[in-house]
């Protein structure tokens, strides 16, 4: 599903007018995954692309695990960041948690340079799939008061002995 997704939006962002680089992302509430992405980088061509995911439109605000990926052709990746932290570039899936609301929203800024070609254009993309955070069930705390309260009461059984 993720790929077909995938394939769509590139499709739709090659369609758009040659010659121009084509910026682009969009989040799929289905996968709860947000593409992003540019095509049509010309030769030698510097980038500086930011892409922006905000609470609502199928993602409520909240805090969430996230696994990324980034690749291109033709072209050399300086830096990207996620609100500010760098990206390992160094392994396939980067990986951690990211707090998303409406004051806080997920900025993905990318920065590099196409390389020198003859024919074709440099492009890339990337996803960043999110999960919501695993909440403590209210059990989970009663559990835990249970084993300090037991290890209280064993602790002033022994000091009284």
């Amino acid at each position: 599903m993720k790929l077909k997704v995938a394939a769509l939006a590139a499709a739709a962002l090659l369609a758009a007018t040659p010659g121009f680089a084509t910026t682009g992302s969009f989040f799929d509430p289905g996968s709860s995954t947000f593409f992003f992405g540019s095509l049509n980088i010309n030769s030698n061509t510097s980038f500086d692309d930011v892409f922006t995911l905000v609470a609502g439109a199928g993602l409520p605000a909240g805090v969430y695990t996230f696994e990324g990926d980034i690749s291109g052709s033709k072209l050399t990746f300086d830096s990207v960041t996620l609100n500010g932290t760098p990206f390992d570039l160094t392994t396939n899936h980067r990986a951690g948690t990211i707090d998303l609301t409406d004051a806080l929203p997920v900025i993905i800024e990318v920065i590099g340079k196409a390389g020198s070609f003859t024919t074709g254009k440099a492009n890339y993309q990337g996803s960043l799939a999110l999960t919501a955070a695993p909440v403590p069930e209210p059990e989970t705390y009663a559990l835990m008061l249970a084993g300090l309260g037991a290890v209280g009461f064993a602790a002033r059984r022994r000091k009284a002995h």
